[in-house]
């Protein structure tokens, strides 16, 4: 498929997930085809889970930038700390919740770059960006999250689950080794609307690699013929 073609996209939630806070590592990717994608639908079922994921999300953000604070926190004002410094002391840090080392060394950097710093950087300058920064997080997400909700188009949740589905799900054993959570529901919700939309261009949109490992084993039975890697978008 060209990305350049005309599309009608179901997000899944960890899409809008990565629109909404700066620091994730598929923010680039979901802006980026956010923008591209023509009509981008989403259930409540998504909503419910972005919802629960903002909380935390925003909490292990919160947890990893005191941190990293407390590390600079007495350091003196004129110090100059290095990039690299500040790097091998989160890859010394324990992971909080799903936020690994790897994904708080990527939101760093990020914000690093959006501070505009060099590679040196004195450390009354860095304390008095970050600080500013962890006090405006939770209000600027918050922001970001109502505004890409106005932005895309809501759609009921599914009615009923089709059973020859259902029984792939379980004859696969899906529920125990790819599909979790809220996954199931919104799958029903994507397959129900594409169902009663045929005159829409409806792909599926994840990062969630065994989520849409799921949905290629059940590919025979779904109305939705196709499904988009955000992972793979990113590098297209």
């Amino acid at each position: 498929m060209s990305y350049g073609d005309y599309m009608d996209s179901f997000l899944d939630s960890n899409v809008i997930i990565g629109h909404i806070f700066c620091l994730d590592s598929s923010f680039e990717a979901s802006k980026k085809f956010i923008f591209r994608s023509d009509n981008n639908f989403f259930s409540l079922n998504v909503k419910n889970e972005v919802e629960r994921t903002f909380i935390r999300k925003n909490t292990e953000f919160d947890r990893f930038l005191s941190r990293l604070y407390r590390k600079i926190e007495h350091r003196g004002d004129l110090a100059l700390l290095s990039r690299e410094y500040l790097h091998k002391h989160i890859k010394k840090f324990d992971n909080i919740g799903n936020l690994d080392v790897v994904d708080m060394q990527y939101a760093f950097e990020k914000m690093w770059e959006h501070f505009g710093f060099s590679e040196n950087q004195e450390a009354f300058l860095i304390r008095l960006k970050l600080n500013d920064f962890i006090n405006n997080f939770e209000g600027t997400h918050i922001v970001r999250k109502n505004q890409i909700f106005k932005e895309l188009y809501p759609v009921p949740n599914h009615s009923k689950k089709d059973k020859l589905i259902l029984d792939e799900i379980k004859k696969e054993n899906l529920r125990d080794t790819l599909l979790h959570g809220a996954d199931e529901d919104i799958l029903f919700d994507a397959n129900e609307f594409c169902k009663n939309n045929p005159e829409l261009n409806l792909k599926f949109v994840s990062a969630d690699q065994n989520f849409l490992k799921a949905i290629d084993i059940l590919r025979d039975y779904l109305c939705l013929k196709e499904s988009i890697n955000l992972v793979e978008f990113s590098s297209n």
